[in-house]
């Protein structure tokens, strides 16, 4: 059906799903111990898959021509906003991650793909026989714009393997330095980084082209090297056949690597940054280079892989944007997944970085609540990393960020955890205390998604605080990270004054919450089904109760209405008196009934309070009122209303 419509998406990705469940899977299943997959052909023997592409910065659709693949299979994909990806082969039947009602492709299997010709990757092949594993001693880091903070990461990353590292990062090298750094003495390990299409790069001195010809022709043997690009298009492979009126345009840059026997890990599609901060493609990259040289010698598909996963495992509550979602499925490898990377002295990462216990986390031991329920207390005490920019300020820790597009940057670190059982199941996370400090008047970073084109900082006005829900148990890949972002923004002042600072073509304003404590509870239960939280129905405030003869005025009482099928283990009220802290108080329920009621002195100023709940299983809930929070009793006086009648003429 393919072959008689070539040009159908929909028939590509069915010869797709036939290979994966058809072919890979039983073998799978059979020898479960297969770690690497190897894809041989480009996409004419085995598309790569059609993913659609929601972005609408830097959409697919707009590279359809640059292409030059006529109206073949290719073209149409990107006409069709779609981009392409090898990670659905490595996927499981059933697996991946559902978001916005849709698959995202997260592998189990590390896959690395051969193209394009047979004697190019029998060539390969050979290459791959002569010699399993790359020792490296060399390096090179490029980068210009808004790659430089990224490549110089990478490039720090490089020599802290102890290599002879070279750098190009800067606003003014040109196609001959990257000539004469890159494929003319041929580093073992290459980060060339630099705005792209599949067949060349474009120098940060914007008067010359590095071109697909410089490789095929370079004097350096590149044969068992490893590359990587953040750049657009860098790891799109165009089948030849396709490629009508412009010769010039093949081979692609994974083709012309592959001809000298060269491994490398690009995009497929646009690649995403951002100004002033790592994010998105530079994240995965910088995450896949730290990962190179995790250990004495490490399988490139494998430190490919665990990149991925560590990507998708460090982001919070819904931090998987589109852009996150694309950036993650296009990044293509191609090579053999199992040949190996070893460096002179492997650099064990930051333990902030791979998310264990460090510094910025102290984990405590199993607290049992019954046979069923378990917790495990987490504090956090961060060191936060200020960055003045033109377009904002932001905070990191140990060099880590969020950023959701169009929403303030914020500071962001995770830490695995792990449960007090092997079958036990991490549920919900709760907040015990909280210390925090308020910026006003702020000036945020927003976060914009940066290609080939960068459009203004827009602006974010919401008036609650963001994110609403900071703290939050990743369980993706049977690995549980408590992720937290210790940043919050306020985009209006409580006090309802707009103080507007005109800047950079948007308007700038609010309240930066920053958490320099944080003391949780994380919830583990036996129960590996049910994740739904409870539900809170209501909450209300008032001040002052009677109870029998007794009277209580100067208290102030709240009430919860929360149910849940596996009951309700807990309700608490956390509270802020504006002085920098979020306290907790527990709730007490009237029996019989799902109303939960508490109370506190009246305080001498204003209360913020939102309400949490936690079931019988650990799933936890927070009404937060939709990051505004609640406020205390409000305090009327009463006027007598006085009626006349009037009579006039």
């Amino acid at each position: 059906m393919w072959n008689a419509n070539y040009c159908s998406v929909s028939h590509a990705n069915e010869v797709a799903d036939a290979i994966r469940d058809d072919v890979i899977g039983p073998y799978v299943q059979a020898y479960p111990s297969i770690t690497y997959l190897v894809l041989v052909g480009g996409d004419e023997q085995i598309p790569f898959r059609r993913v659609p592409d929601h972005t609408l910065i830097a959409n697919e659709r707009y590279y359809a021509g640059d292409t030059e693949a006529g109206f073949g299979a290719l073209y149409a994909a990107f006409d069709q906003s779609h981009y392409l990806s090898d990670d659905f082969y490595g996927t499981p039947q059933g697996g991946g991650l559902l978001a916005r009602g849709r698959v995202i492709w997260m592998p189990e299997l590390a896959v690395g793909r051969l193209v394009e010709t047979a004697e190019e990757i029998d060539g390969f092949v050979q290459g791959f026989l002569v010699s399993d594993t790359l020792t490296a001693t060399t390096s090179l880091a490029t980068g210009y714009d808004f790659l430089m903070d990224s490549a110089a990461a990478i490039s720090r990353t490089f020599g802290s393997y102890g290599l002879s590292n070279r750098i190009l990062i800067s606003d003014s090298w040109s196609a001959t330095d990257l000539q004469q750094h890159w494929p003319d003495v041929a580093p073992d390990l290459v980060s060339v980084n630099a705005h792209f299409d599949h067949w060349r790069a474009y120098p940060a001195d914007e008067a010359t082209e590095f071109y697909n010809s410089e490789i095929t022709g370079a004097v350096g043997n590149l044969s068992g090297t490893l590359g990587l690009s953040m750049g657009c298009h860098s790891g799109l492979n165009v089948p030849d056949g396709d490629v009508t009126g412009a010769p010039e345009t093949t081979p692609d840059f994974p083709q012309a690597l592959a001809q000298r026997g060269g491994y490398w890990v690009g995009n497929t599609g646009y690649g995403y940054g951002m100004d002033d901060s790592i994010e998105a493609t530079e994240m995965l990259m910088l995450m896949f280079t730290q990962e190179l040289g995790r250990n004495q010698s490490v399988p490139v598909g494998l430190a490919f892989l665990r990149a991925k996963h560590r990507y998708v495992g460090s982001l919070p509550s819904g931090g998987m944007s589109v852009y996150h979602e694309k950036a993650l499925q296009e990044s293509t490898f191609y090579g053999l997944p199992m040949m190996r990377v070893s460096v002179p002295t492997p650099y064990f990462l930051p333990r902030s970085a791979v998310g264990e216990q460090g510094q910025s986390f102290s984990i405590g031991e199993p607290v049992y609540f019954d046979n069923m329920l378990a917790g495990i207390t987490a504090t956090v005490r961060a060191d936060l990393e200020p960055h003045v920019t033109l377009s904002g300020t932001y905070y990191s820790v140990d060099g880590e960020v969020h950023g959701a597009p169009g929403r303030p940057l914020q500071p962001r670190t995770s830490a695995i955890i792990t449960g007090p059982t092997t079958h036990a199941a991490g549920h919900g996370v709760l907040l015990l205390e909280g210390q925090y400090l308020d910026m006003h008047p702020f000036d945020p970073r927003i976060t914009r998604p940066v290609t080939d084109v960068t459009l203004p900082e827009p602006f974010f006005g919401a008036s609650g605080w963001f994110p609403a829900r900071p703290w939050f148990l990743n369980r993706f890949g049977g690995t549980d990270r408590l992720v937290t972002v210790l940043g919050q923004y306020h985009g209006l002042p409580e006090d309802g004054t707009a103080q507007r600072i005109f800047k950079m073509s948007q308007w700038s304003e609010g309240i930066e919450r920053l958490y320099t404590s944080l003391d949780l509870l994380v919830f583990y239960s036996m129960d590996e089904e049910d994740f739904v939280p409870p539900v809170i129905w209501d909450v209300m405030t008032y001040q002052g109760s009677s109870a029998g003869d007794q009277t209580y005025l100067d208290r102030v009482f709240f009430e919860a209405v929360v149910s849940d099928e596996s009951g309700v283990h807990r309700v608490l009220i956390t509270f802020s008196l504006g002085d920098g802290r979020w306290q907790t108080v527990d709730m007490h329920r009237l029996p019989g009934t799902s109303h939960w009621f508490g109370g506190i002195p009246t305080p001498p100023g204003p209360l913020h309070f939102f309400v949490q709940a936690v079931d019988g299983v650990g799933n936890v809930a927070i009404d937060g009122n939709k990051g505004l929070f609640f406020e205390g009793p409000q305090s009327y006086v009463y006027l007598p209303l006085v009626l006349r009648a009037y009579g006039g003429d």
